[in-house]
């Protein structure tokens, strides 16, 4: 059991490790960049701070999650039978 525990634990640690290193190379990245082609990390958390403060962001998310439905849905009732 204690070997189970040990794997999940680095199977963890490897994801954050993932995700810090990208943070990193995008927080880098963005110092080299027009900031309106990549902003920063910080900027970007900022930005989202802002639009649920104001409560934009659960419309903007909902509507984001409408139009997919509604570009996904409509195929797979018009072309049942294709397939991959």
């Amino acid at each position: 059991m204690p070997l189970r525990a040990g794997r999940r634990l680095m199977a963890l640690l490897a994801r954050l490790a993932s995700a810090l290193i990208l943070l990193a190379c995008w927080w880098l990245a963005s110092r080299f960049v027009d900031p309106r082609t990549l902003p920063s990390p910080e900027a970007v958390a900022a930005f989202v701070g802002r639009e649920a403060a104001s409560g934009d962001l659960l419309r903007n998310i909902g509507i984001t999650l409408w139009r997919v439905v509604a570009s996904f849905v409509p195929p797979l009732f018009l072309l049942p039978n294709l397939r991959c």
